[in-house]
């Protein structure tokens, strides 16, 4: 949702120009299909659309061919965890997950530091676990994207403190 979107349709065979509707569902709210093949527009309501696109010759009879679309609009992918995590123990088993808002699942993480310890990420779900025996502060540069056309993502600078525990 609020992403700019364009898809030019086409065809093979047939006569002359193609003509191009919908024939049948609706598209979402914000986006438009010229008679040329151009599926464009700025979608601005979340939700599932089904919807059959229409291609017709210029011949006579017309010949028509159709297809049907299953698509879904969602808010952009944004992370919503903290950028400073819960306090890691030294030596002591750690776990935190990335909380992410929005997004077409499935939503991939990744992570970059030039002096992180051994607590490190699963990139399929955002969760970071590990035992580091360092004391002191690290940070890094966590990421997350999802699977819409065009992808929505963030990146957010992440901070953890390991300590020493009882």
């Amino acid at each position: 949702r609020g992403v700019s979107y364009q898809q030019q349709f086409s065809t093979q065979g047939g006569t002359g120009a193609t003509s191009w509707s919908v024939s049948a569902g609706s598209l979402p709210p914000g986006w438009s299909l010229s008679s040329s093949g151009l599926l464009s527009g700025i979608a601005t309501t979340n939700g599932t659309y089904t919807f059959t696109i229409q291609a017709t010759d210029s011949a006579n009879p017309p010949q028509t061919t159709t297809a049907q679309y299953a698509l879904l609009i969602a808010d952009p992918l944004t992370i919503t965890s903290p950028a400073v995590w819960p306090d890691a123990c030294s030596g002591q088993p750690y776990s935190f997950a990335i909380q992410t808002a929005g997004g077409v699942p499935p939503i991939h993480f990744g992570f970059f530091s030039s002096g992180w310890v051994a607590i490190n990420l699963d990139t399929s779900t955002g969760i970071f676990s590990g035992t580091s025996t360092f004391i002191g502060t690290v940070t890094g540069t966590v990421s997350a994207g999802d699977s819409a056309q065009p992808m929505s993502g963030q990146v957010q600078q992440v901070t953890l403190h390991i300590v020493s525990c009882p």
